[in-house]
């Protein structure tokens, strides 16, 4: 997951499934707009596009988190990543939105921290290992807009499993002179570049992407919207686009900020 995170397989054969609804057209439309431009996309696209988000989730902060579904992942926004002969189009799309007290200053150090195994110690990791492939001296001095890294991990929950992720931060600042109503935010991706390894052949995580924003509605009140999309192939019918798949991750993403909030809390990292 984000930050290199492990997608929590918090599973029981007794949990029941709920079906969720396609996510509101701005926000399907928006998400895929990050993916899209996080890279090459300039600062003031960038900074449109969270104001658009902003007005888009309003709601959000009455406490009650947006679990929704998505389109699947188009091949061709992958395609720019050499990741070769890959059909998207075979994942399943879900989305996130919550709303947790922390400061966007605290929340950017804990998702750049190499130690993510001490800031969720119930994550699920046996071993986590980020190699930062930008400086991050840089990058919290201002002087580049990316922090990027590499990640390898093993993990354990239903299933012990190993994958290796590319991914990193985008901060998009302030523009000031009422431009920013929500003031900075942190964009983050994050995609597998090859299946996640398990010890049965028959278990399959194949693809997985993802992309988030951060801001601050208010202060000390950050807005989360993130976005994944991911082919996936387990026992107990955890298949991606499958109901139990669909409402076991969406509640997993929304758990998942629970424990940031936590962290923030306890003045991580």
């Amino acid at each position: 997951m984000t930050h290199g995170r492990v997608f929590l397989f918090l599973v029981t054969a007794l949990a029941g499934c709920a079906t969720y609804d396609r996510a509101p057209e701005a926000i399907g439309d928006l998400m895929p707009y990050f993916w899209d431009n996080w890279e090459n996309g300039g600062d003031g696209v960038l900074a449109d596009a969270v104001v658009n988000l902003g007005n888009a989730t309003t709601e959000v902060g009455l406490g009650v988190p947006l679990k929704a579904t998505l389109s699947p992942m188009a091949t061709s926004r992958i395609e720019n990543l050499g990741l070769g002969d890959r059909d998207a189009s075979r994942t399943a799309g879900l989305v996130t939105v919550t709303s947790f007290k922390c400061t966007l200053p605290q929340l950017e150090k804990i998702l750049a921290s190499k130690d993510q195994m001490a800031i969720y110690p119930d994550g699920g990791y046996i071993t986590y290992n980020r190699i930062y492939t930008t400086s991050d001296v840089d990058y919290f001095a201002r002087k580049i807009s990316f922090l990027k890294w590499t990640v390898d991990l093993t993990a354990t929950h239903i299933y012990d499993m190993s994958e290796s992720l590319i991914g990193g931060l985008r901060f998009v600042a302030d523009r000031g002179g009422g431009k920013s109503p929500y003031g900075s935010a942190i964009i983050q991706r994050t995609y597998m570049p090859t299946p996640a390894l398990f010890g049965d052949p028959d278990h399959q995580w194949l693809q997985d992407y993802q992309i988030e924003v951060y801001f601050e509605r208010e202060p000390n009140r950050i807005v989360h919207a993130y976005a994944t999309w991911r082919e996936v192939h387990l026992p107990l019918n955890f298949e991606s686009g499958k109901d139990f798949y669909t409402s076991q991750s969406l509640t997993n993403m929304v758990d998942w900020d629970k424990a940031t909030e936590a962290a923030c809390a306890a003045g991580k990292p």
